[in-house]
């Protein structure tokens, strides 16, 4: 399908990562919106707000006018963090992971580079934390595309503890609440990923324009459905590994499900990015392959039988689910996991206690796998196709 052209001169995009290495879903989502839009002939300028410890940035995949990088945080990963919490406690303004973003200086050259372009130019705001680094000014001019509910992913963990983190996690939920509202409320537009976000913004800012645009994959192409013949079940877990919602799942998943499976018939692969140095008590676990951070995940799906969403808690869409569906490869998840998909049972398999997901898994063969992920595959691409969802977003912006 063909992509109307842009009547604008410039789209300014602004995001807390640099997109490539495309290896969690944020980076994915942002890849597969920008990528079509750049081949349509849109002029997209692109800066990336990172941290001091992200991995190298490599060559992106796809087309920009322009790019530039900047930074927030300390040197170091349990500086920022541990400053951020401590000025948010006693502060009591910003919550702890917005706060790097608001920083001043980092806010005067954000101004800066917005200067270099026209005042018609739509500033597109990708992901919650970053409006914190734009001149409230600018508002008017903001088209913000959130990835989750933010502040509902830290009420639902605060429920999961007790004491003292249980009190910091309500407070900080309390705080991303307030501030996730008035970035919802000043945007000129807002883009939820499901039409269960869509309903949870609009209470926080009744008066807002939200639109649901949901994230996009390649379906251009049918994968091979076919699974490789193996002695054992092959499950893949992808993600971001020290995502908190990834981190207390897997954690969840290792303790109470994978260390009653039979390792002699199961064997497990873990692959993403980001510090998972809480999975080295299980490194020896036999059938358990810790892959970390890798090139491609191509062979990694081609080798698996079903993929693993053991989330508790969480908000939006997870990236991961799509992608396991776009590489033709069926998805095994919790209720949260596969929370704004909306997918039948003959799509996706749900489980929610340790004793359902030991059941699926022990009684499902690889043909039922196989004949999920074909089902599957031909629902997403119904609703998920890149090019379409580009056209769309241009279509809301003017």
């Amino acid at each position: 399908m063909a992509m109307a052209r842009s009547t604008f001169e410039s789209l300014l995009w602004v995001a807390p990562r640099w997109p490539s290495p495309a290896d969690d879903g944020a980076k994915i989502a942002m890849e597969r919106i920008m990528r079509p839009l750049g081949a349509s002939g849109q002029r997209l300028h692109l800066l990336s707000i990172v941290t001091p410890w992200d991995p190298p940035q490599k060559p992106l995949h796809f087309k920009v006018a322009s790019q530039r990088v900047d930074h927030r945080g300390s040197t170091s990963r349990f500086v920022t963090r541990a400053t951020s919490a401590l000025g948010s406690l006693l502060a009591g303004r910003l919550p702890y992971s917005v706060r790097p973003f608001a920083n001043r200086g980092l806010k005067a050259r954000t101004s800066a580079w917005l200067k270099e372009f026209p005042l018609s130019s739509p500033i597109i705001v990708d992901g919650l934390h970053v409006a914190a680094s734009l001149d409230s000014k600018t508002s008017g001019r903001w088209v913000y595309r959130a990835h989750n509910v933010e502040w509902r992913i830290l009420k639902d963990a605060a429920t999961l503890y007790s004491g003292p983190k249980k009190l910091f996690l309500d407070l900080q939920a309390s705080l991303l609440k307030n501030f996730e509202a008035k970035v919802i409320a000043s945007s000129t537009l807002s883009l939820a990923v499901s039409e269960a976000d869509a309903v949870e913004m609009q209470k926080l800012a009744p008066k807002a324009r939200i639109e649901v645009l949901p994230i996009g994959a390649n379906f251009s192409k049918k994968p091979d459905f076919t699974l490789k013949a193996s002695p054992k079940v092959k499950l893949l877990f992808v993600g971001r590994l020290d995502w908190e919602p990834n981190r207390d799942g897997l954690i969840w998943f290792l303790d109470t499900i994978w260390s009653r499976l039979d390792s002699d018939r199961f064997e497990l692969s873990i692959v993403g990015s980001g510090n998972a140095s809480y999975l080295e008590k299980w490194r020896t676990s036999p059938g358990l392959r810790l892959r970390g951070a890798v090139e491609t995940l191509d062979p990694y799906y081609a080798d698996a039988h079903v993929c693993l969403v053991p989330l508790r808690w969480a908000s939006g869409t997870r990236v991961k689910i799509i992608e396991a569906i776009q590489m033709g490869r069926a998805v095994l998840s919790t209720e949260a996991g596969a929370l704004g998909l909306k997918l039948s049972s003959n799509e996706i398999s749900i489980a929610e206690t340790p004793e359902q997901w030991i059941d699926v898994l022990n009684k499902r063969s690889p043909f039922d796998w196989e004949e999920q992920s074909r089902q599957a595959w031909l629902g997403a691409a119904s609703v998920c196709g890149e090019d379409r969802l580009a056209e769309k977003f241009m279509e809301f912006l003017k």
